[in-house]
């Protein structure tokens, strides 16, 4: 008999919580269930501390509260990390402490470079990249996280405080765009690339890869624009920085939420942010010279259960 185990890996975003499930049988690895709740986590004021608040850990511990019931009713052992939000949380104890005496949840705050290696550990399987030079990007509600792999090994994992969240609460507060805002937002997005010494931008790849929320989301507009409708499987999904200039072009031109939501393939609840995400993901094209883009669906929840499991990623099977 093979043996049997589920886990539950729950990612504790700035722009919303998700949690999957895995049953892991012998050789092969498949998710079983998937949940996301949207919650905009803290706040960012320019010369502040970022506070959590009251109101947002009520809201984060009735969101962890039903995870952890699901995985209680799968018998899955949870594994929680949090990102950005929380690292920069001047009561980030606090809130673990709470969210623990509520739920039972055990929180693991992550260091960027952690929650950057984590991720590429799901981008690698999902897209089979074995040892071919690779740049994976992951644009957050809270951060970016980008690797450079390289001869078969990670050559750096670095973390911005780019996010589409961040970003749109800095120049967009009423999530309304305007030129002067575009820019000042554009010019900050390249400016913290370029303070950041680790990294180096003229370098050779293979394959250019994206994950999560804003890049898909960007590559469902262009599919839905190519197709006219909805692409239910985005792994693999490749798309060029043309494809991508003209998605953008088209989304700044509608200044506001209302108008952003008539868009075909957005998706509804990441309207007011998506242009903040899609000037990173505009910038992260222009500085690393990037042609075409491939969507990974494995990103960092999948990395948890691979890091989790005790086994060799080369044991491991996936099922889409």
């Amino acid at each position: 008999m093979r043996s049997q185990r589920l886990i539950s890996a729950i990612d504790i975003g700035s722009n919303s919580f998700h949690m999957i499930i895995a049953e892991i049988t012998g050789k092969s690895f498949s998710i079983i269930r998937k949940e996301r709740e949207v919650i905009r986590l803290g706040t960012w004021k320019e010369g502040e501390d970022k506070i959590i608040s009251e109101a947002e850990i009520d809201h984060a511990a009735s969101i962890l509260k039903r995870f952890k019931l699901l995985s209680d009713t799968y018998k899955s052992k949870p594994k929680a990390v949090a990102t950005s939000a929380l690292r920069d949380a001047y009561n980030n104890h606090e809130f673990i402490d709470k969210i623990y005496s509520r739920t039972g949840i055990k929180i693991d705050i992550i260091s960027g470079r952690r929650e950057a290696e984590l991720i590429f550990t799901g981008v690698k399987k999902a897209l089979m990249i074995g040892k071919k030079d690779s740049l994976c990007f992951d644009i957050g509600g809270g951060s970016t996280e980008m690797v450079y792999y390289a001869a078969g090994k990670i050559v750096f994992a670095e973390s911005f405080k780019l996010g589409a969240v961040r970003l749109t609460k800095k120049f967009f507060p009423n999530a309304v765009l305007n030129h002067s805002s575009i820019t000042n937002c554009s010019e900050f997005i390249e400016e913290q690339f370029n303070e950041n010494k680790n990294i180096r931008f003229n370098i050779p790849y293979e394959i250019a890869a994206g994950s999560s929320g804003t890049i898909q989301n960007a590559a469902s507009i262009i599919h839905f624009g190519n197709q006219n409708k909805i692409l239910r499987k985005l792994n693999g999904f490749t798309f060029s920085a043309k494809d991508l200039n003209e998605v953008i072009d088209f989304v700044l031109s509608c200044k506001t939420t209302r108008d952003r939501l008539r868009i075909g393939g957005i998706e509804g609840k990441r309207a007011d942010i998506l242009p903040a995400g899609l000037l990173i993901l505009k910038k992260v094209f222009e500085l690393f010279n990037i042609r075409d883009m491939v969507i990974s669906e494995y990103a960092l929840r999948e990395g948890i259960i691979l890091d989790t499991i005790k086994k060799t990623p080369s044991q491991i099977q996936f099922t889409f």
